[in-house]
């Protein structure tokens, strides 16, 4: 649990942090080029944040808790999983929180910025945990956050409040498909349960343009989010000419442009 006895002023930011993930970010540090700094969103990660928490915590009946980000490369999306999935385990008891990519090394990556993120709190926002290790993390709280591959077989026997799929696109053929069979009902039959699924885009005849499609089309139980090519500081249009120079256009709409490739 967080530290029992706080002051009076570490109560009040405790409370704000609860209330509003915005209060957090000055306390969770992560690494940028310059060294560990406060996490300063940009715009569509705060636009981002602020959407996934408020459909979660959202009493509305019919309200969409689920997402689908179609990401451009090296944007900071995956950071900002982290600090939702770091601020929702501190502030949500008894949640199990699931953390998923094509390879378990990726997953453990995202639960490493956690970890990370976690052990550099000033003590009175940091929970204590109950298990740390390379998979899984639980807090005091009974909180759990567990990072895996992808797969059928990966929430078998738990139950899963805020799942986390990063790079969805690059699952391959079959192993897509039965994993969305298998793990897709789970979540859709739980009311409070929340999916976010992201990744940068592949072909269109792969389920992640789908499901995207659909919820552009609001035909699904996801909202879609788009993260333009631009989104970040130095991305302007003598970098977009540069990379198509140095790497070609079809590289640019594929990697950056989020444009989806005909198979």
């Amino acid at each position: 649990m967080i530290k029992e006895q706080l002051t009076i002023e570490e109560a009040r930011i405790v409370a704000e942090c609860a209330k509003d993930i915005n209060k957090i970010y000055q306390y969770a540090q992560i690494i940028s080029e310059n060294g560990y700094e406060s996490f300063k969103p940009r715009k569509f990660q705060k636009d981002m944040l602020n959407g996934f928490v408020n459909s979660y915590e959202s009493d509305e009946q019919g309200i969409k808790r689920n997402y689908i980000v179609k990401s451009t490369r090296q944007c900071g999306f995956t950071t900002g999983l982290a600090v939702y999935a770091l601020w929702f385990a501190i502030f949500h008891p008894d949640k199990c929180v699931g953390i998923m990519a094509p390879k378990d090394g990726q997953a453990t990556e995202i639960l490493y910025r956690i970890r990370d993120m976690h052990s550099r709190l000033p003590e009175f926002l940091q929970p204590k945990t109950k298990t740390n290790n390379r998979s899984c993390i639980r807090f005091e709280n009974s909180t759990q956050i567990f990072a895996c591959a992808a797969s059928s077989s990966s929430v078998r026997g738990k139950t899963v409040d805020l799942l986390m799929i990063d790079d969805f696109a690059h699952m391959g053929g079959r192993e897509t498909d039965d994993f969305m069979m298998s793990v897709f009902p789970t979540q859709a039959s739980r009311m409070r349960a929340q999916m976010i699924i992201g990744s940068t885009p592949t072909t269109t005849n792969h389920p992640f343009c789908m499901l995207y499609a659909k919820a552009k089309m609001n035909l699904n139980s996801f909202n879609a989010i788009e993260i333009p090519w631009n989104c970040t500081k130095g991305r302007d249009t003598k970098w977009k000419k540069k990379i198509i120079r140095d790497y070609g256009e079809e590289f640019f709409k594929h990697e950056f442009g989020g444009e989806f490739m005909e198979e």
